[in-house]
């Protein structure tokens, strides 16, 4: 698998989960037999998760540990 990072990627990602969230209040708010899916706490998992993968010191570390063991 290759990653790749593109120059102000970060950026967008937060604008459209903040986009996303504000979706999943609306929702949460105004449409009662959605609350049981939990919209925003799924929301602020997905954002939990993409946070971690725009995260490249841990991928070098996944890179640097690799490295080593198969050297």
């Amino acid at each position: 698998v290759v990653k790749v990072q593109r120059p102000g990627i970060h950026k967008t990602v937060m604008e459209d989960l903040a986009i996303l969230r504000h979706l999943a209040r609306l929702a949460e708010a105004n449409l009662p037999e959605w609350r049981l899916h939990r919209p925003v706490a799924l929301v602020d998992e997905l954002a939990a998760s993409m946070e971690r993968e725009m995260d490249y010191t841990r991928e070098v570390a996944h890179i640097d540990r690799f490295a080593w063991q198969f050297r």
